[in-house]
């Protein structure tokens, strides 16, 4: 018996690499899969790869309206029994490709649809309502709103909140927590001691994930102590809210912090980093460098939402922003009890474990759930 055919599409590679890349091949072993994505070149991968231009964020409707066309042509020829997308733009814009199959084919063509929102988005979930809000909810609507439509989601936050918004019973959806972690190489059995704390930032450079905070914060240590270093690391990506060449030229010049670029190996980095400092307000699942610096036994300090509530217990296993200390007075605690910091940071360790968070688990999860189908 052949393997059902899954057609996979996805608008970020860098993304893909970082968080699906492992779950993909895992489910190549039981599925005919077929990669749609942009091909950036970076991508090494048993499965193959279509290159399929997604754009990346914010809406572009003659774009997007052109790539609905490309993915509803795509999946006419290949006719899968599955289709599988990630991120919320993609998911959308697969949605009404998908609802225009059903319908240009009279139903003859009716693929399985799985749709996984790492995280709703500043869309779905702005800061502030607006305009643009109640357009993106009535997309989302039109094209994802079916009852046969399976989801998957980082966080039970996220899962209710579309559940809400798109009128639909999701709580047969599943919720893996994270993108799945390898926790072998990201351990340290005994954590060397510099005599001083080092605060990391680590992520995409947007206002929203909070660099600007970061540095405020390093600027103010800068003048107090020497016994603290900042370091910041990430990349530039092609939206309204990154950091602009020339602020990211500043980032570079300013001698309160140690500003890397983009890095790839974080676990080497994170041996050396005492707190996780991620002052994020983004809309997202569960950042990933949260858990990565938690398995490392890093002290997380962050602000409160749902991803961020799947890790840290309050003063057990991280801090949140907004409570009882100030951002600072939580990193001077860490300074003047060296040992406070290294029990918060085991604990963090312990509960990444027990969350089923590495690489192999969350693999399993997306297997049995795909199974299914």
């Amino acid at each position: 018996m052949l393997p059902k055919k899954l057609e996979f599409f996805i608008n970020d590679p860098h993304y893909f690499r970082a968080h699906r890349q492992h779950v993909i091949e895992r489910l190549a072993e039981y599925f005919d899969i077929t990669i749609n994505m942009p091909n950036d070149g970076a991508t090494v991968s048993s499965v193959p790869i279509r290159d399929l231009q997604l754009t990346a964020h914010r809406l572009a409707f003659g774009t997007d309206i052109l790539t609905i066309v490309w993915i509803f042509l795509r999946l006419l020829v290949t006719r899968p029994d599955i289709v599988y997308a990630v991120t919320a733009k993609t998911c959308v814009m697969t949605g009404f490709a998908i609802r225009a199959l059903r319908l240009l084919s009279f139903g003859t063509i009716d693929p399985v649809a799985v749709f996984t929102f790492p995280g709703l988005g500043r869309g779905l979930k702005p800061l502030k309502p607006s305009i643009w809000q109640f357009l993106v909810i009535f997309l989302v609507r039109l094209a994802l709103k079916n009852e046969a439509y399976r989801f998957t989601f980082e966080t039970k936050e996220d899962c209710d909140a579309l559940g809400k918004i798109l009128g639909l019973d999701l709580r047969s959806s599943l919720v893996a927590a994270g993108t799945g972690l390898d926790l072998n190489r990201f351990w340290v059995s005994d954590r060397p001691r510099e005599g001083r704390v080092n605060v990391l930032f680590a992520g995409r450079l947007l206002k929203s994930k909070g660099i600007f905070e970061f540095v405020s914060t390093a600027e103010r240590f800068a003048s107090q102590s020497a016994n603290i270093c900042f370091t910041a690391c990430g990349w530039a990506s092609q939206t309204s809210d990154c950091l602009t060449p020339s602020e990211i030229e500043e980032l570079r010049c300013n001698d309160s912090i140690n500003f890397l670029g983009m890095v790839n190996d974080m676990p080497a980095l994170l041996a050396t980093t005492d707190i996780v400092f991620l002052p994020t307000v983004y809309p997202e699942g569960i950042p990933r460098i949260l858990i990565e610096g938690a398995a490392m036994e890093n002290v997380l300090i962050t602000y409160e939402f749902g991803g961020s509530r799947v890790l840290i217990e309050h003063g057990k296993t991280g801090f949140f922003l907004n409570r009882d200390l100030t951002v600072d007075e939580i990193i001077q605690s860490v300074i003047d009890a060296d040992d406070r910091g290294r029990k918060i940071g085991q604990a963090a360790r312990a509960r990444v474990v027990s969350l089923s968070m590495d690489i192999k688990s969350v693999q399993s999860q997306f297997v049995q759930y795909f199974a299914k189908l």
